[in-house]
């Protein structure tokens, strides 16, 4: 074989002796990796295990605790609703056995009995056991003696007795409505005008909007009760409503006959009226009725004329004293039309006197 064969040779065996060996260390280095990684894995894989397995013990003690809870509320409604069921029972049975003996009572002796106390039924619950004790307390009643002479007694259970009295005889006073209608007043009850017959005046209960069907009959020549219809007020006796129409009618009648500032009328028919503190809440300011009574005031005056031939009505010919006020109305062709001159004494006295 040539030289240059057998070293060729050479180095090619020594190149794979070199490749394997490589080959070897590499795998060994693999295997340990490998064998790392698998022993890093296995020890992950434990505590997950292990932490999987106690939560599985935590929810199904969970779903226990929350089981057993659910069967005490039930139980507790359970027992709650007994409870009140015969609570109920007990006070429907106590109420009735009450009724009858105010109805005894009532009818034989005359007697108006009042109820002092009413049933208490409470339930008082014992752990574990959950037993009940009930306490009651007895109905005790106090009677008062009626007199068979009064007119207006009042029954228990007579809701109504309060309103349904007679129109009794009172003090009449006068008055306007709103609208300027005539108007009564008696028994802190309000009257309108309804209609008029031979020998009495009739007047309808003036809450229309609570649709009341009292109806008073008044003698037309004393304006004294005479009879009613017999129909019951609907509503309360309201002292403050009677007061209020009261005195805005002295207020109306007022600002009709006297030329004054509208405010100071209102202000003045206050203070003589010394109202109350409730009252003080009922009657209406002055700024809010103000303009209904120039509106009022306006109506009574004269219409403005449209030419010079009018009649000046007598109150405006004299003043509040009825003395002179009109002191010359002339109609001549020299001062061109008619010439009024209004002028009180005094004015006239002042007016010589003065230079």
């Amino acid at each position: 074989m040539p030289v240059t064969t057998r070293a060729a040779a050479l180095r090619s065996q020594i190149a794979e002796e070199t490749t394997s060996s490589m080959k070897q260390v590499q795998s060994s280095e693999i295997s340990t990796e490998s064998e790392k990684h698998c022993s890093v894995v296995q020890q992950l894989a434990v505590p997950q295990i292990e932490s999987a397995t106690e939560i599985n013990d935590h929810r199904d003690h969970e779903n226990k605790r929350l089981i057993e809870e659910i069967d005490i509320s039930i139980e507790n409604l359970c027992i709650d609703e007994v409870l009140t069921l015969s609570t109920a029972s007990e006070n429907k049975i106590a109420e009735q056995q009450i009724n009858k003996q105010l109805g005894s009572s009532h009818s034989d002796d005359h007697q108006s009995t009042i109820l002092s106390s009413s049933s208490v039924a409470s339930s008082v619950m014992k752990s574990p056991t959950l037993t009940v004790e009930k306490v009651k307390i007895d109905y005790s009643l106090l009677s008062t003696e009626s007199s068979d002479k009064d007119e207006d007694g009042i029954y228990l259970g007579d809701s109504n007795a309060i309103m349904n009295k007679p129109a009794k005889n009172g003090e009449i006073t006068s008055g306007t409505s709103t609208r300027g209608g005539k108007m009564i007043y008696m028994n802190d009850f309000g009257y309108l005008f309804l209609n008029e017959t031979k020998n009495a005046v009739g007047w309808r209960c003036a809450r229309r909007d609570l649709n009341c069907k009292a109806v008073i009959y008044t003698l037309k020549n004393t304006q004294e009760f005479s009879h009613w219809n017999g129909q019951v007020h609907s509503h309360l006796r309201d002292a403050g409503y009677t007061r209020k129409n009261e005195i805005l009618s002295k207020i109306k009648s007022r600002v009709v006959d006297e030329f004054i500032p509208i405010k100071v009328i209102i202000e003045d028919e206050y203070r003589k009226a010394k109202l109350t503190a409730e009252e003080k809440r009922v009657m209406p300011l002055p700024i809010q009725i103000e303009s209904g009574l120039y509106k009022l005031r306006r109506k009574r005056y004269p219409p403005i004329p449209t030419d010079q031939k009018f009649i000046i009505p007598p109150v405006y010919q004299e003043t509040y004293s009825n003395s002179r006020f009109l002191i010359y109305d002339k109609r001549k062709t020299v001062y061109g039309g008619r010439l009024l001159i209004f002028a009180s004494d005094d004015q006239l006295n002042v007016l010589f006197h003065s230079e």
